[in-house]
């Protein structure tokens, strides 16, 4: 399982996780905003570095 948040909301996602018992989920971060934006503006936020993130997120180790 993968998690996505802004990066405006990095720093504060990471510690919710942890609380909930799941900060072992990997979490893929994207430029702020992620919702109220056009489809193309947000497959332009789609870095490489982010679908990195996610693929690491699905098929590498737990991060805890």
């Amino acid at each position: 399982m993968c998690g996505i948040s802004s990066d405006q909301f990095d720093r504060f996602s990471r510690p919710v996780l942890e609380q909930r018992n799941a900060g072992d989920l990997g979490l893929a971060v994207v430029a702020h905003p992620i919702g109220g934006i056009p489809a193309s503006v947000a497959r332009e936020r789609v870095t490489a570095e982010v679908l990195e993130q996610v693929i690491q997120a699905l098929t590498g180790p737990p991060r805890g």
